[in-house]
């Protein structure tokens, strides 16, 4: 059921259209937001076998928080690391996780690293 109200025409075929659009932007978010992943986890992976450690690099489509939460349930880390949030003018997508309730929910120690100067 369509629950979007548009400026022009009111019959489902402005829905349909609207319906379209917000898919095709979604799919255009998650294709950006996969090489930026990529990117980063090539990047990392890099840093972190020339330092000699562990690490498993896992990548889940959802709400931020929800899915960091059910990752930590499920793994049980001894700490979980993740980056500040990109400010206002940062290119790339800017994430609303509220950090607030990530950390009540969570068992684990969290540690957010600042974003480079």
């Amino acid at each position: 059921m369509c629950k979007l109200e548009l400026g022009r025409g009111s019959g489902p075929e402005s829905c349909d259209i609207a319906q379209s659009t917000v898919a095709r932007n979604d799919v255009r978010r998650n294709a950006f937001l996969a090489r930026e992943i990529e990117a980063h986890r090539r990047e990392l992976e890099s840093a972190v076998k020339s330092a000699g450690l562990a690490y498993e690099c896992r990548t889940v489509l959802g709400k931020p928080a929800e899915s960091l939460i059910a990752y930590a349930n499920d793994v049980k880390p001894d700490l979980i690391l993740m980056g500040s949030p990109r400010p206002k003018g940062c290119a790339g997508i800017r994430s609303r996780m509220q950090l607030d309730a990530l950390v009540a929910a969570l068992d684990t120690p969290l540690l957010v690293i600042p974003r480079p100067a």
